[in-house]
């Protein structure tokens, strides 16, 4: 099963992992995060086909602006790289953004409306996930293990969603310890695809 927990402790456990700089949980928490409640824009309790579309328009703006933020910030360090240290000033808005994308995929899959996602559910979730990941050239975790994204994905995925596991040393396709504008872009794709279409 994909395990998704609520918003707010994604929110609170997304802001530190090991290794990556401290962002103060409240600044993480107030960083403009789309929850169910923002994509429900009439109300009712239920994201209609309009409201999911405006959340997920929503969330590529968001994902264009940190894109074109990053790039400016990437020209400026002169590698055209951005390290591990450097890449937790954005942790509050990729935060924010993996939020955007939880909120949309369960708003469109969670069918019996738990909060998570079933195996049966999630299986689409995990494909598009798995397309990206072999398409980015991405082959070894942060140790170097090789790993068969076409077998592990919703299981990564799952500590990703979770706050478990952060997205860096996964879009870190060379294991360089930075990433450069490609390697940010696996990550955008990441939450496009979990978002779905």
């Amino acid at each position: 099963m994909l395990r998704l927990i609520p918003l707010g402790l994604l929110l609170a456990a997304a802001t530190m992992s090991a290794g990556e700089a401290y962002v103060d949980p409240v600044e993480a928490a107030t960083s403009q995060a789309i929850g169910f409640q923002a994509l429900d824009g009439n109300g009712d309790k239920r994201v209609d086909s309009a409201e999911w579309q405006a959340g997920r328009k929503a969330l590529e703006q968001a994902i264009v602006k940190t894109r074109v933020d990053l790039s400016e910030a990437l020209s400026k360090t002169g590698s055209g790289k951005i390290s591990r240290l450097e890449a937790g000033a954005t942790r509050p808005r990729f935060t924010s953004l993996l939020g955007q994308a939880k909120a949309l995929v369960l708003a469109k899959s969670d069918a019996d409306g738990n909060g998570t996602l079933s195996d049966a559910e999630g299986e689409a979730v995990v494909a598009r996930c798995s397309a990206v990941l072999l398409k980015s050239g991405a082959r070894s975790d942060e140790q170097g293990i090789e790993i068969d994204w076409r077998t592990q994905t919703a299981t990564i995925l799952g500590k990703v969603i979770a706050g478990d596991r952060p997205m860096f040393p996964i879009c870190d396709v060379n294991k360089d310890g930075q990433l450069t504008l490609e390697e940010v872009d696996v990550c955008f794709s990441l939450l496009r695809a979990i978002a779905g279409d």
